[in-house]
């Protein structure tokens, strides 16, 4: 699990817009893309449209051990995401071959 103010900076130093679509090929627990998702949501302000749309498609993970991928699909609907796009599965394989 990598720390909060370490994902932060990160999601930070990307230069996020509300535009962005962030994509973690090995997201674990989802640490990056809740960093990305606040900030991404912060710069929308009150745009509930823009708001909507980067919790249902800016947001895009990838996650080879099971366990991790119950734990990053739990992280980010606890976080209202509205709709998990986290896939199990190999990063290196195309996205019609992981669902």
């Amino acid at each position: 699990m990598t720390l909060r103010h370490i994902t932060e900076l990160y999601a930070e130093m990307a230069n996020l817009s509300t535009e962005s679509v962030v994509l973690d090929t090995c997201c674990g627990t989802g640490g990056f893309l809740i960093s990305a998702m606040h900030m991404m949501i912060k710069k929308a302000g009150n745009d509930t449209e823009k708001i909507q749309k980067i919790k249902e498609n800016n947001l895009i993970g990838v996650e080879q051990r099971p366990d991790m991928f119950a734990l990053g699909t739990a992280n980010m609907i606890l976080r209202g995401d509205g709709k998990s796009n986290i896939y199990l599965g190999d990063s290196f394989k195309l996205k019609s071959e992981l669902l």
